[in-house]
């Protein structure tokens, strides 16, 4: 499946890789707010974001906003791929911002409950919708490499791991 790869397994591959993508682009969109996020969360930022993109993506947000407002994600979704799921991504980290919801949260779980509650609030995403994205959309063809690439860096680490596991069991 292209639009969320690796999304329907036991192991959250998917979501791990999409974490990476969305802090590459959070880093490379968003430097300021990326920093920003980083220096409050420290080593929370990846976790952050797989928090959000492992609850909000395999559901395409049906459980964080309002049904009617699903069906537009999902028509954007249908329209534009995955790319469009990463930009309603970047605004949320930006409105997020902008709204001082990274203020009034001292952790980035109280963060992420902020988000799930004020999506869910909102009775439409059109002022989320409008918040723009720094550098254009998101093109597919960047998010597939981006993909791609976040694919190889996790697949070495597990099998790194494999292998460590492996001399470990053998010591012992």
């Amino acid at each position: 499946n292209e639009v969320l790869p690796y999304y329907f397994t036991t192991d959250l591959l998917g979501a791990a890789m999409d974490a990476r993508v969305l802090e590459s682009l959070l880093k490379r969109r968003c430097p300021n707010l990326h920093t920003l996020l980083v220096s409050k969360y420290q080593e929370g930022l990846s976790e952050l974001l797989l928090a959000l993109i492992g609850r909000l993506f395999p559901s395409l947000f049906l459980n964080d906003v309002m049904p009617s407002q699903a069906l537009r994600i999902w028509d954007l979704v249908m329209l534009r791929g995955s790319a469009e799921l990463f930009e309603l991504m970047l605004r949320i980290q930006i409105y997020a911002y902008n709204h001082k919801w990274v203020d009034a949260s001292a952790t980035w779980p109280d963060l992420t409950v902020f988000i799930y509650t004020e999506l869910m609030a909102m009775t439409t995403l059109d002022r989320l919708l409008q918040v723009p994205i720094p550098n254009g959309h998101v093109l597919t063809d960047d998010l597939r490499a981006r993909r791609a690439a976040a694919a190889r860096i996790i697949f070495l680490e597990l099998e790194q791991r494999s292998r460590a596991s492996k001399n470990v069991n053998e010591k012992l």
